[in-house]
């Protein structure tokens, strides 16, 4: 299963609890980041219990925002 979060500082995050994975895209005015996939299994552990306490996203914001900042890098 695959759910999407957003962050404290607007960070949308990807959690894919099949794999045990965690993305993130980062689309502000000052920042655009897109972090490699994170496999390290405390780190997934952490963001999970954390993300209990963050409002929910879907795929679909999660994705266009990911877009907007590979354009963004990729126009660079």
């Amino acid at each position: 299963m695959i759910n999407y979060f957003i962050r404290p500082g607007g960070v949308y995050v990807k959690i894919d609890t099949d794999i045990k994975v965690v993305s993130l895209v980062l689309n502000t005015d000052n920042q655009k980041t897109l972090s490699a996939i994170i496999n390290n299994l405390d780190y997934y552990n952490n963001t999970v219990s954390e993300s209990a306490s963050w409002p929910t996203t879907d795929q679909t914001t999660y994705e266009t925002n990911k877009t907007i900042v590979l354009q963004d890098l990729n126009s660079r």
